[in-house]
């Protein structure tokens, strides 16, 4: 095969380097679009502090559970008081609506999924995140420790 029959292939952590060339990584990855399979549901993350344990993926999984719950239960609609809060042990999530927009149940746990999947592929931690419903910016989010008073 011919060097210019070959496609240039680039690397899936770093799209914009092509696969084969010096590779350095900056210190910050700075923000993440992660989208959810099969809905119109995307989060812009920032990460933060890396946490050692399980705490913050099972935490975001309650979060999701008792989210799911609530569909069941009252059917798909915009959060209580504007905001959701949910914690597990020392790990909790926050999440607001933005923008006099109102973020309903289904689009946040389609969110919190999409978090627990992105930090499944690089690391559970501590993070900031927007939530995007199509094109509509209607959450933002934070995920991490908690002090219970």
């Amino acid at each position: 095969m011919r060097d210019l029959d070959r496609r240039i292939q680039f690397c899936h952590n770093a799209p914009e380097t092509v696969a084969g060339t010096p590779f350095v990584r900056r210190a910050g990855p700075g923000p993440v679009v992660w989208c959810e399979r099969h809905t119109r549901t995307y989060i812009v993350i920032e990460m933060g502090r890396i946490l050692a344990g399980e705490s913050i993926q099972k935490m975001l999984d309650e979060a999701f559970y008792l989210l799911t719950d609530l569909i069941y239960t009252y059917g798909d609609g915009p959060l209580m008081n504007g905001q959701y809060f949910s914690s597990l042990e020392q790990t909790g999530v926050h999440v607001l609506n933005v923008n006099n927009h109102q973020t309903t149940r289904g689009v946040l746990a389609a969110a919190l999924t999409a978090l627990s999947e992105y930090m499944s592929l690089t690391a559970f931690g501590e993070a900031t995140f927007t939530i995007h419903d199509g094109g509509t910016l209607v959450g933002q989010g934070s995920v991490g420790l908690v002090q219970h008073q």
